[in-house]
């Protein structure tokens, strides 16, 4: 999806930009990256890592500058983050987005510091370039406004009109991605059920959000189980390295939460925790689904709380900053390791399902991809036809069958593919569906994919 909002491989429209609801501005970069390096997978690796690295540079300037005793220590915890690392390797705006939330908060700690125009100016230019990275970066500015509403009232107006005028610049492609976006929220599912909306959130996300922060998405159940609901028992087996990580964040939040009566400090708190109540919201308002991701703005300041507890607990006694410091290192270890090398966290091994279809399939296969279009033909090159199917394949009277009948006629032979991350058919109905069709073919599953072949009988045959 982002080589198509960049418009790898064609000619260049500013309008395909602008209606990605992703961010212009990282695609964009893309763009002129890969006209320079390419647009092969170690290419586009590389533009991933050096946001990553820029944001982590960015990260250490905004630390100083907000929490100078706590700087390098949160830089640290960043640089080690495996949320951050993640997001450094994939192609995607999220390591950019970091990147621009740690220049607002350079830029606004400056402005706050000393009320210049061009300060102001620099602000409102990093709250724009915020906003063109990702829309989600929007939930930072509710934060920022309640903070000097509360605390910095003589900032409020000059703040107001560089963010009221960063507002104004993106607001076409605003209106364009929010209208888009209710309508998403009418689609419904396998028998019915909203796919988008209030029964898409849990309140475990939140603090499954601060554990994502901390460990990445290797710490705690695979995001597949997650799919199939929310259950205590699924994070039984990650109990240990949960609890360690809760109890180090809650000791040290706990003693950051003794220096609220610094401004800065108050800022960072506002920053870690409130945007959360915002992403919450827009899920249960079924505007979109809550993903820990859409709260990337906040991970590099919870970091940097998380660093000012341990620095305050090491002052009075150094060997309880030492064990606070080892309860959250351990879990981000833990959780990088299962990314980096267990299969059910790690990303999705579409390269190696297209190399096993490239063997099996036949010039007459259909290939039927669930939920995504464009992720397995960047790697399949072989023969057969593939195509895509998505949530409002089930929106028509009779489920999505006849749809279903159309696309398979005359086939002989069927390819399922499907992933953990690109889940569109909640109830397997598909697959259900060529189960009575006809008879299983070989199956292949690595890396979150699995693809599932199925023996159509001949024309006027019974299955």
């Amino acid at each position: 999806m982002t080589l198509e909002a960049a418009s790898v491989g064609k000619a260049f429209h500013l309008r395909d930009v602008l209606a990605d609801p992703q961010g212009p501005l990282p695609h964009v970069l893309l763009r002129l990256w890969v006209a320079v390096g390419g647009s092969g997978d170690l290419s586009l690796r590389i533009w991933a890592v050096t946001g990553g690295v820029i944001g982590l540079a960015l990260a250490a300037l905004a630390f100083r500058a907000a929490l100078p005793r706590a700087a390098t220590l949160g830089t640290w915890l960043l640089a080690l983050s495996p949320f951050h690392i993640w997001y450094s390797q994939e192609v995607r705006n999220y390591a950019f987005l970091i990147a621009a939330s740690a220049v607002v908060l350079w830029t606004l700690v400056r402005a706050l510091d000393r009320s210049t125009p061009g300060r102001w100016i620099a602000h409102g230019a990093s709250l724009l370039a915020l906003l063109l990275c990702n829309l989600s970066g929007g939930v930072l500015l509710p934060a920022i406004g309640l903070f000097l509403l509360l605390d910095r009232r003589d900032r409020l107006l000059s703040w107001a009109l560089v963010a009221a005028a960063a507002v104004a610049a993106v607001s076409p492609w605003l209106v364009v991605e929010l209208s888009g976006h209710v309508e998403w929220a009418t689609v419904t599912g396998a028998g019915g059920e909203a796919v988008r909306g209030n029964l898409t959130f849990h309140p475990g996300a939140l603090p499954f959000t601060y554990a994502t922060f901390l460990g990445g998405f290797g710490l705690g159940p695979p995001l597949r189980a997650l799919h199939g609901g929310f259950r205590w028992s699924l994070f039984a087996p990650h109990l240990p390295w949960l609890l360690l990580g809760a109890a180090g964040s809650a000791a040290a939040v706990i003693a950051a939460a003794r220096g609220l009566g610094e401004p800065r400090l108050r800022l960072v708190f506002w920053w870690a925790f409130l945007p959360a109540i915002g992403i919450a919201a827009v899920a249960i308002l079924g505007l979109k689904a809550y993903n820990p991701r859409y709260l990337a703005v906040s991970q590099p300041v919870f970091l940097l709380l998380l660093a000012e507890g341990i620095r305050r607990i090491g002052a009075r006694r150094a060997v309880w900053g030492a064990a606070v410091a080892a309860g959250l290192l351990v879990p981000m270890g833990v959780g990088w390791a299962n990314q980096t090398f267990d299969p059910r966290y790690g990303r999705e091994d579409y390269r190696g399902a297209a190399e096993w279809l490239d063997r099996r399939a036949r010039p007459d296969d259909l290939i039927l991809q669930e939920g995504v279009v464009g992720v397995l033909t960047r790697y399949y090159h072989g023969p057969g036809e593939v195509t895509a199917y998505f949530p409002v394949f089930f929106n028509e009277a009779e489920g999505g069958r006849v749809r279903f009948d159309s696309l398979v006629a005359g086939r002989s032979r069927v390819w399922w593919v499907g992933s953990r991350l690109w889940y569109a058919d909640p109830e397997e109905k598909v697959l259900g569906w060529l189960s009575e069709a006809g008879r299983p073919l070989a199956s292949w599953d690595h890396g979150g994919v699995a693809v599932r072949g199925f023996q159509l009988p001949a024309r006027g045959s019974a299955p």
